[in-house]
């Protein structure tokens, strides 16, 4: 039995303005996000994605195109059929969105994906804004660690996991268990202003550069 509360209200209501369907999203399957650029996607992450559409049969997962780099459309789609056969037609490459849109798109993701090992970078502030749930496996590479740096900062580790096995599990348990899925919303919502009202950066930018050594 889930400990979580059920009948929490999902917070993300009142950041959401569109309805998926307005967005060309699917509007009865479950909607795992990546958005980052094709560029960014190895592999290795087919794997993930292959893993997750078989064990979630009625789940989809949504790539943004390019409108500058066309060939990279080609080439994912073309590794994922190969990969994944019929699975791939579940794979929904949207072109790219304007921000409001793709803002909208983030916050009616039922799952935000950070792919791995290259993952999101400012993007995620973006998500984080749309009170979204993240699910991320740390890179070795330090720069590339923006969204576990993120949970950290808002000491929520609970969507961080190290392997891929568990990185599975934690984006299946969201998808599918609606109240542990809430928890993670509510949870972001109180949260994540440390993230997007902490001006201490800017500042210690601007002291940088005040400095003379900019």
């Amino acid at each position: 039995m889930s400990h979580y509360n059920v009948t929490s209200p999902d917070l993300r209501e009142s950041v959401i303005t569109k309805t998926r369907g307005e967005l060309g999203l699917p509007t009865s399957s479950t909607a795992y996000v990546c958005p980052t650029k094709l560029q960014k996607l190895p592999p290795d992450f087919d794997l993930l994605i292959r893993d997750l559409l078989a064990r979630d049969g009625n789940g989809t997962v949504i790539l943004f195109g390019d409108g500058r780099h066309g060939s990279w459309h080609i080439q994912i789609m073309e590794r994922l059929r190969r990969l994944m056969g019929l699975d791939a037609e579940r794979v929904l490459l949207l072109p790219s969105a304007g921000s409001d849109n793709f803002s909208q798109t983030l916050a009616l993701a039922d799952v935000v994906l950070d792919p791995f090992p290259f993952g999101l970078g400012t993007t995620c502030f973006m998500a984080f804004a749309a009170t979204a749930p993240v699910v991320t496996r740390p890179s070795p590479c330090r720069w590339v660690r923006m969204v576990h740096a993120c949970h950290r900062q808002m000491d929520f580790l609970q969507r961080v996991s190290d392997a891929p096995a568990d990185y599975l599990e934690t984006a299946l348990r969201l998808a599918k268990d609606s109240a542990f899925r809430i928890h993670a919303v509510n949870e972001i919502c109180a949260r994540s202003q440390v993230l997007l009202g902490d001006a201490g950066c800017t500042r210690e930018l601007a002291d940088f550069l005040a400095s003379g050594h900019g």
